[in-house]
């Protein structure tokens, strides 16, 4: 349509005809779908595993302060307010 920006989306797809906030918001509400190959050089097999229990924890966090972002508001006062769930043992 003259005037707007095209997204490149087709009709059928989920995200056509959405922009701005609304592409943001659909982004936002989608699971990660993604995964990570990789081949050890020989002998660096021991390094991965000592690093292993870091790396796991690192996501661990990184997926935790996503998920928290998410029960923030900011208030008219512009001060921010969270409603954090019960961490989970």
């Amino acid at each position: 349509m003259p005037g707007e920006q095209s997204t490149g989306y087709l009709p059928g797809d989920p995200r056509y005809g959405l922009q701005g906030e609304a592409l943001k918001d659909y982004y936002r509400t989608k699971p990660a779908q993604w995964a990570i190959y990789c081949w050890d050089k020989p002998g660096m097999e021991a390094t991965r595993r000592a690093l292993l229990a870091e790396q796991n924890s690192y996501v661990k966090n990184t997926l935790a302060l996503r998920a928290a972002r998410e029960f923030c508001a900011v208030r008219s006062d512009r001060t921010r307010y969270c409603d954090l769930p019960a961490p989970r043992s």
